[in-house]
């Protein structure tokens, strides 16, 4: 009856009873739904593959390796990947595959021999690169805020670059500070930080002196790569790592670039492992600029 009349209606959910207003001349069965008041849906695992192949022109095992991919996020910021590759056949006592398949020569549950696995995670941290003084300051109005415009440096003839502002008042305890503070973050330019997580496995063979040696080659991993762009013009990056199966700094490398318009420069420094260099490149953006000033599009020069 107060459906079809329509009226207010406390309906429970898992959240608690929300109340709703019926219209006038609903049917008897109708299904409401509530946005955000059910159970919410939890993504375990974004992809999920497993492939392999079958030759039906091969003399002997024509069975391929099956290889497994998974991949997903946890709160759509952690990403987690892992691959595995799998023998179906066994190997003789030399460490060659030949025409069996593993389980029946193994028995059990060893359907698959794991030859190659790997496992990797990232998480970025990211921002708008902001200037923010923190939640308990309250700036006084007398003083302006110094987030926007105030105690700028707007002095006549000095041209101001759009990365940095200069504030001559501390913003805490409002004091003239001589010369000013300079702050070099831009609100529109962004900044990022990776920090990676890389796990791999192998497996091998070596047959010496009749007997069988199985090789576990374990990798262990953990990288960071940042990015901070001081101006819509300059960049910084850096990416380094550190082993940690061998207990040692991985390959380092810092790089900035700077736009000029017209022309780039770019530098590239590495400072340990194979590949110790340093770079310096300057380089036309245009080629019909290039070719106007005689000047070589690409100019590098590197040190070992």
């Amino acid at each position: 009856t107060q459906a079809v009349l329509g009226a207010e209606m406390e309906i429970p959910t898992i959240d608690g009873k929300v109340k709703y207003t019926v219209p006038e001349g609903t049917q008897n069965g109708t299904i409401f739904r509530f946005k955000g008041k059910g159970v919410k849906k939890i993504k375990i695992i974004d992809q999920l593959s497993i492939g392999g192949s079958y030759n039906f022109m091969a003399d002997s095992m024509k069975l391929s390796m099956i290889q497994v991919n998974m991949s997903t996020s946890i709160f759509g910021k952690l990403a987690l990947n892992a691959n595995a590759s799998l023998d179906p056949y066994a190997i003789d006592e030399k460490g060659n595959r030949y025409n069996k398949f593993n389980i029946s020569k193994m028995g059990g549950l060893n359907l698959f021999r794991l030859m190659n696995a790997s496992f990797s995670t990232s998480y970025t941290f990211q921002g708008k690169g902001e200037f923010k003084l923190g939640s308990d300051y309250k700036p006084d109005p007398s003083q302006g805020d110094p987030q926007n415009n105030a105690q700028r440096d707007d002095t006549p003839g000095h041209r101001q670059a759009p990365s940095y502002q200069r504030y001559y008042y501390d913003p805490i305890t409002g004091e003239y500070i001589p010369g000013g503070w300079v702050y070099y973050t831009d609100p529109k330019v962004p900044w990022s930080v990776n920090m990676n997580f890389n796990y791999s496995y192998s497996r091998s063979y070596q047959y010496t002196n009749e007997k069988l040696v199985t090789r576990h080659n374990h990798l262990m991993t953990l990288g960071v790569s940042s990015q901070v762009r001081f101006t819509d013009a300059l960049s910084v990056n850096l990416n380094s790592g550190f082993d940690l199966t061998k207990l040692k700094l991985s390959t380092t490398q810092l790089s900035g670039s700077y736009d000029l318009h017209c022309f780039g420069i770019s530098i590239s420094w590495i400072p340990n492992g194979t590949w110790e260099t340093w770079s310096f490149r300057i380089a036309a953006n245009a080629s019909a600029l290039a070719d106007l000033l005689q000047y070589k599009k690409n100019a590098s020069y590197w040190d070992r």
